[in-house]
């Protein structure tokens, strides 16, 4: 039985794990770098060269593209030099003095991570240098050579992420930005098509969470050195549209599910189901269309849709109570502004080398 339920488990996971996700081949990549690390622990004579394969571990974990990894190495390199420096100055001051190593300890990991705290990326430079005074401090016989020593295995585990993750089956920021779009616009049409129904607090925290996301790759993606992304602008003008887009979206949501009578005149209107069905078979387009890397053949948006909408919702302010056609005036707004941001987000994704 016991065997019968592994089998399933390691059966439901290899149906879960995708080999072409920069989550998988980061932990290949991870793997791989510790490998080396360790056959240079079995190289190198230091006594405790393992911290090459700790530093490996601690880089490399959670960074699946190059820029993030680059952001990550400059700060932890920092912080190894400053938390060296520091464990230098405690050693010679303090040579073997316990009581004085443990005040001079004190100061410096209260100065360290105080930095830590930091939001940021600057907090990366606190934590290690923490942790490399504590390494050099606390070893059983502090010494320069011990200090010089740990900067020289940080250093190299450090290096050995890079290289790794730079050379082999590099994972560059703009490839999970783009991957990300289409996440976005699946949320988006969710919205669209779901969202008339009643509003997802869910959903939001979801799109969010891509919005915050894109804008830590629009960041990384200027960082990845012999690939310096040209096109950094237009991702951030995409992540402005898809912002304005998603505002659009919520302005329709929030109109169309006011009142019972302005759901029922929006419901009355005769373009209603043809523009939704076209807003919604566009959004699936561009989806497509990101993934095979189709973009410049995406056809434009059909306006017409939106016009009749537009037409109809003026003969009602001539017949109905303008209290219940203000929500279906809204509504048409609200239109407006997702087709006209939906094809500003197409002129923006026809811009961008894909490569």
């Amino acid at each position: 039985m016991q065997l019968n339920n592994l089998r399933s488990l390691f059966g439901s996971l290899g149906n879960r794990i995708d080999i072409s996700s920069p989550g998988t081949i980061n932990s290949f990549k991870t793997a791989l770098a510790c490998l080396i690390g360790y056959l240079l622990v079995l190289w190198t004579a230091l006594p405790e060269s393992q911290w090459i394969v700790v530093t490996i571990l601690v880089v490399m974990s959670a960074q699946a593209s190059i820029g993030s990894l680059f952001i990550k190495v400059k700060m932890r390199f920092w912080g190894t030099v400053c938390g060296t420096m520091a464990a230098a100055v405690i050693v010679v001051i303090c040579k073997n003095n316990a009581i004085e190593l443990g005040v001079a300890f004190f100061i410096a990991t209260l100065f360290f991570s105080y930095i830590a705290s930091f939001s940021g990326d600057v907090g990366y430079v606190g934590t290690l240098g923490a942790v490399t005074v504590a390494i050099v401090v606390l070893s059983p016989h502090p010494s320069l050579a011990i200090a010089g020593e740990r900067f020289y295995e940080i250093s190299l585990g450090i290096i050995i992420s890079y290289l790794v993750s730079h050379f082999i089956l590099p994972v560059r920021s703009h490839t999970i930005f783009i991957s990300s779009m289409s996440s976005t616009l699946k949320y988006f049409r969710h919205c669209f098509n779901g969202g008339l129904a009643g509003h997802s607090l869910d959903m939001d925290e979801k799109i969010l969470g891509i919005f915050s996301q894109q804008r830590r790759l629009i960041q990384e993606t200027g960082l990845e050195l012999s690939n310096t992304r040209l096109d950094k602008d237009i991702f951030q003008q995409i992540l402005n549209t898809e912002r304005k887009l998603y505002r659009a979206i919520n302005v329709m949501n929030y109109s169309f599910n006011a009142a019972p009578e302005s759901r029922k005149i929006i419901l009355s209107l005769n373009g209603f189901e043809q523009f939704k069905q076209e807003v919604s078979q566009y959004i699936s387009l561009l989806i497509s269309a990101i993934k095979s890397k189709a973009v410049l053949e995406i056809r434009d948006l059909n306006q017409n849709h939106i016009d009749k909408l537009e037409l109809e919702v003026r003969h009602m302010l001539v017949d109905i109570d303008y209290a219940y056609v203000t929500s279906a005036h809204t509504f048409v707004f609200g239109a407006r502004l997702v087709t006209n941001e939906l094809q500003a987000l197409t002129d923006s994704l026809k811009k961008i080398n894909y490569l």
